[in-house]
């Protein structure tokens, strides 16, 4: 911050300048809700801005994910799928086998290319290729997503969640 003082302006306004620089201090969380931009504080704080203008989609590349829900259901424990998008295309662990592929994301909307996958078999544990054939589907049915810092929801053409995930430390 600068330090300047702002003619005629009332204690009061330094008052609140305070307050407003001390809650972005302790900023932990935000999502966009109805258009605006929400950032929740460690202390319980919300703060909301209006749009000034519009707003340009969050990238999804360079950003890696792993799988929290599948139709609704967690993953296998020791199968966990991961998603993490590059500028064009995507690659990811099924629970099993590898995958890549191609996507296009624009205002919202999401689609994927076709999959290529490598063709192991795991017996361990077990379902986890009936989890593989779901996520692939699951997909491959994605219309649009949103996303948040904390998670990215991927919907189906009925609007639907079809995919739900959370931040990877890896890419």
């Amino acid at each position: 911050m600068l330090e300047e003082t702002c003619p005629g302006a009332e204690d009061a306004y330094y008052a609140l300048e305070g307050q407003f620089t001390d809650s972005l201090t302790w900023a932990r969380y935000w999502q966009i809700v109805e258009g605006e931009l929400e950032i929740q504080t460690a202390r319980g704080g919300v703060l909301r801005f209006k749009r000034a203008g519009a707003l340009p989609d969050p990238s999804l590349a360079g950003m890696a994910w792993e799988l929290q829900t599948l139709n609704g259901q967690p993953p296998l424990a020791d199968a966990v799928p991961t998603l993490a998008f590059s500028e064009r295309e995507i690659s990811g662990v099924t629970g099993c086998n590898r995958y890549f592929g191609m996507y296009k994301a624009a205002d919202g909307a999401l689609t994927f290319g076709t999959m290529g996958v490598t063709e192991m078999y795991c017996m361990d544990p077990p379902g986890v290729m009936e989890q593989e054939q779901a996520f692939l589907a699951a997909l491959g049915s994605v219309r649009s997503y949103q996303l948040t810092a904390e998670r990215l929801d991927m919907l189906d053409a009925a609007g639907e969640v079809v995919l739900s995930f959370t931040p990877s430390a890896s890419l």
